[in-house]
């Protein structure tokens, strides 16, 4: 018999080869291939539809349905809840009994045992008829307590490929444990199992839990699939308290990725064990099962046992660090000191690790979700998921009944106790699992695979059938049971891995943590933000349209927002709760039906209680999770109250409204009014932060000045808010008519800008008030028009002031008159401007001066003037330049000085002209011309040279050298020396 099989309600998939993975971090999935057998030759028909239909309704006949009415569709078979089990895959090496091998032993030896075997059981059917009853079921029980417990995988069908028909042949004349010849069909399938949780990732959905912990959100998404989980809830592993959180979001994303992401990111970690969903966040002590290593590779009894223990390692960032993790989102220092040796000592002083925190906005007295975001997980948090993959270890077994998150203890041999007493504690994190059972497959697709010889096999069935016909055995004696089933065994024997050489083995690779370290998952990223998206404004109650105009804000200016991204889920989810309890309702009322249908609804009834005891398990996790610490402020009353009405996952908390100026120096305030349609943006792209950032226009929410007529214009404008009492007392939504307005009206020739008060206007400044106006101003005051001025009046008027006068309006200020202009201030006189100053007049300049004369400049210096150039000077003249001094006239530089002209440098002096240097002096030129009207005296201390080309007349301080044409003529104190020619007189 196998050792693996898959059930699926009332069919049973005999397993060849299975591939299971399952870890604390992912959900289990068996990936397996299998047959069905089956008389129908087409297992399966187009009609899955009829076919389900008319197999429902046969399960409330008394009379069971033929098995020609068993539809194996893959699309009837899909999302079916299945079992898989696996009993023990090497039951010989823990029995003592003995197993025929018709192969590896002689086939006459072995048909003299089997003969032997039937003249035993024909002497002794007399003797122990009555007894053979009772010994047989108590070694059946023997036999089933040696195989070990059952481990089984309760999922659903997430993949179903069917592979086809096999061929007949002979090896499928007779049926397991029967004798009876019948023609049978294998359906091989490939089937793929997972977890029930595997139906939480089939959508997506945008939702918006506040005031909510982590465990509340986690479960209240759970609740969802109550009806669809098929095991209950534990949260009996959650130890430690999570507090109420203003906002967790869940957007694009699926339930099983969303209760993911904020359990890992939390620590917190779930598995899908044999009983029930289990959720922890701290090491769970269990008592320890012992384990035998064994690392010897010939483990030919199959001794369950470990045979390996490796470890890999691979350089990695220290990612719990206080290094910046995202450079949209880095750690900050607690200070605002732009002094790093600051920054540094205030670290040593206080921990440099945990003096760091995220410098972000927070409310004294309010829970803002911008304190707490997953984009900035906890250090610690991050220092343990590292620990565990450090620590963590791979090691091979054959033991197939471990189980995730089990603890174990290695028991070392005394040769390797060394240095290893303190690995010998582990918990399991992680199992992959390879089941190999082909050797049931008596035909294959590849007619290679059989390998028995056919030969010994068609001789020995052929003597079984001799020697049964001989001993006239009566198949219908009950007493003669154990002879069928050593003969059944015996022919099943045909098929065993010994008879056809097919593979038959289990092994798993386990992933081990030392107990001393708690499991840590890994942290999963949140799901991207949209750059922005649009909302409503909200009030108090959900009658938007009854409450438009009015103001519904916190302490803090923030407002509430239903965002459109996340409104279609409540209907969802709504539906889905409706359906659920619509089903549920279903299952408790055929509870109560009839007894005599109790079996046939067996499955039906089955999958209600384990809706039942989901839904009590539920019930007492809610009561855990009531228990969590609750740090909602009184400001969260009014969201709590908000979120009173179902699934309601659009309505936002309070959301902070971006504004150009937002300063306690200085600031543009403005709350947006329920029933605005707003721009939600998101700080750092956190799902979790979302901010106004904007507001629109709409049909329904149209601008204030009529368009398109007034188009051009841009308006600051606020409407009167609506009484929202008076609006309750009349029963009406009249929006209010009056309106503070300041408008820009951008009409070429035409620009305005436009103030309207609806009521008063005041205006206070503290000190100075500058106005400036560059061409007209009117003022019409209809009333009275009063103006105290308690000091000094001051006015400065370039041309005329007029106020209602025919003539002038002069002012003359006997004393000091002061202007104080803000920002620009410009000055334009029509005809000549004169100012006259009796002493000192100085003028300041904080940047650029530029000064343009269309005609003549005069000054007029009646003594000294001195001018200070800190940078270079650049004069350009167009004509000539005349500098003309009564005295002397220096230049002085501490650089270089040039003198460039086009065409001549002049240098004249009616006495003299020198040129001194303490260097060089050079003059380069392709012509030199020297006059002297008088003397020409060439001093040097050294020697003068004369050169052209290669003839020089050199003078030194002693001698005369002269050379010319390869003669060299020297003249000193001993005489004159000609060298390399002769002396001539011509």
């Amino acid at each position: 018999m196998s050792y693996l099989q898959l059930s699926i309600d009332s069919l049973s998939f005999t397993i060849t080869k299975a591939h299971i993975k399952e870890s604390l971090e992912s959900l289990w999935r068996i990936e397996c291939e299998g047959y069905i057998e089956s008389l129908e030759e087409h297992p399966f028909t187009l009609d899955f539809f009829n076919s389900s239909r008319k197999d429902q309704e046969n399960t409330f006949n008394s009379f069971p349905h033929k098995e020609s009415t068993l539809n194996f569709h893959p699309n009837a078979l899909i999302n079916k809840q299945a079992t898989f089990k696996i009993s023990n895959p090497y039951p010989q090496s823990h029995s003592t009994s003995h197993t025929l091998d018709f192969i590896n032993n002689a086939l006459p030896s072995t048909l003299e045992s089997l003969k032997d075997t039937i003249k035993s059981a024909k002497n002794k059917n007399k003797d122990t008829h009555h007894n053979q009853t009772s010994k047989d079921s108590k070694n059946s029980q023997e036999s089933l307590d040696s195989l070990g417990r059952i481990k089984e995988y309760q999922g659903i069908l997430c993949f179903v490929e069917y592979l086809g028909l096999n061929t007949q042949s002979s090896a499928n004349v007779f049926h397991r444990g029967n004798l009876t010849p019948s023609l049978n069909h294998k359906h091989f399938f490939k089937l793929t199992l997972c977890s029930s949780l595997y139906r939480m990732s089939l959508n997506k959905a945008n939702r918006i839990y506040t005031n909510k912990s982590v465990i509340e959100a986690i479960h209240s998404t759970l609740n969802f699939y109550t009806h669809d989980l098929i095991k209950p809830l534990d949260f009996s592993g959650i130890a430690l308290h999570y507090p109420k959180l203003e906002l967790i979001s869940q957007y694009e994303e699926s339930d099983l990725d969303f209760i993911t992401r904020l359990a890992h990111n939390n620590g917190i970690y779930f598995c899908d064990v044999a009983g029930s969903i289990c959720f922890y966040d701290s090491a769970q002590r269990h008592s320890s099962r012992e384990l035998t290593f064994n690392p010897n590779v010939n483990n030919t009894l199959n001794e369950p046992c470990i045979s390996s223990v490796s470890k890999l390692q691979s350089l990695r960032a220290h990612t719990f660090s206080q290094s910046s993790q995202n450079a949209l989102n880095p750690f900050s220092l607690e200070s605002l000191s732009l002094k790093s040796d600051s920054l540094l000592q205030e670290g040593e002083q206080n921990n440099f690790t945990h003096s760091l925190h995220i410098n972000e906005h927070h409310y004294s007295n309010e829970s803002s979700f911008t304190q707490s975001s997953d984009l900035k997980t906890p250090i610690t948090l991050k220092e343990k998921r590292l620990r565990v993959i450090e620590q963590s270890l791979n090691a091979q077994s054959n033991i197939y009944d471990l189980a995730l998150n089990e603890s174990i203890t290695l028991n070392f041999s005394s040769s390797l106790k060394e240095n290893k007493e303190s690995l010998r504690d582990f918990i399991i994190i992680g199992m992959e699992q390879e089941l190999i059972n082909e050797s049931l497959l008596e035909n294959n697709f590849n007619s290679n695979d059989n390998a028995i010889k056919k030969e010994n096999a068609k001789h020995l069935k052929e003597s079984v059938t001799s020697l049964m016909n001989t001993e006239q055995i009566n198949k219908g004696n009950e007493s003669f049971n154990p002879l069928t089933q050593n003969t059944s065994n015996a022919l099943e024997s045909l098929s065993s891995p010994s008879s056809l050489g097919k593979s038959h083995s289990y092994s798993n690779t386990l992933t081990l943590l030392p107990i001393t370290f708690s499991y840590t998952p890994s942290l999963k990223s949140k799901p991207k933000a949209p750059s922005s998206t649009l909302g409503v404004v909200i009030g108090e109650s959900e009658d938007i349209d009854g409450e438009r105009n009015t103001i519904h804000t916190d302490n803090f200016g923030r407002v509430k927002v239903r965002i459109n991204c996340f409104a279609s889920q409540e209907v969802i989810d709504n539906a889905r709760v409706k359906e659920q309890n619509n089903v549920q309702g279903k299952n408790i009322e055929n509870n109560h039906s009839q007894g005599t249908l109790q079996n046939i609804n067996g499955n039906t009834n089955t999958h209600t209680q384990t809706t039942n005891d989901t839904l009590s398990n539920t019930t007492q996790t809610e009561e855990n999770i009531h228990s969590q610490e609750n740090h909602t402020t009184n400001n969260d009353v009014d969201s709590n109250n908000s979120q009173m009405k179902a699934y309601s996952y659009h309505y936002s908390p309070y959301l902070r409204v971006s504004s150009p100026i937002a300063s306690i120096s200085s600031g543009l305030y403005h709350t947006p009014r329920v029933g605005d349609e707003v721009i939600v943006s998101f700080f750092d792209e956190d799902i979790d932060k979302p901010y106004i950032s904007a507001s629109l226009y709409n049909q329904s929410n149209p601008a204030l000045p009529p368009l398109p007529l007034n188009a051009h214009q841009t308006s600051l404008s606020a409407r009167t808010l609506n009484n929202t009492k008076e609006t309750e007392d009349t029963n009406s939504s009249i929006v209010e008519s009056g309106l503070n307005e300041i408008t820009l009206s951008n009409i070429k020739e035409k620009e305005q800008i436009y103030l309207q008060a609806q009521r008063d206007y005041e205006e206070l400044i503290k000190h100075n008030f500058t106005q400036k106006i560059q061409n007209n101003k009117d003022s019409i005051v209809e009333g009275a028009y009063n103006e105290r001025i308690k000091k000094i009046h001051t006015q400065t008027i370039d041309l005329a002031k007029i106020v209602s006068i025919g003539g002038e309006y002069n002012t003359n200020v006997a004393l000091s008159k002061d202007t104080i202009v803000g920002l620009s201030h410009t000055l334009n006189v029509g005809a000549s401007n004169k100012l006259r100053v009796a002493k000192d007049s100085s003028e300041y300049v904080g940047e650029d001066k530029e000064v343009e004369i269309q005609a003549n400049l005069n000054t007029s210096i009646k003594q000294d003037e001195n001018r200070n150039v800190g940078g270079n000077k650049r004069e350009i003249i167009q004509g000539s330049l005349d500098i003309q001094s009564g005295r002397e006239c220096n230049l002085s530089t501490q650089s270089q000085m040039n003198f460039n002209a086009k065409n001549n440098i002049l240098f004249f002096g009616k006495e003299s002209a020198s040129f001194e240097t303490q260097k060089e002096l050079s003059f380069i030129a392709d012509n030199t011309d020297m006059e002297s009207k008088s003397n020409l005296t060439a001093t040097a201390g050294n020697q003068i040279l004369h050169q052209v080309g290669d003839t020089s007349i050199t003078a030194k301080g002693d001698c005369v050298i002269i050379k010319a044409g390869g003669v060299e003529v020297v003249i000193d104190s001993k005489g004159l020396v000609v060298k390399g020619g002769e002396v001539k007189a011509e």
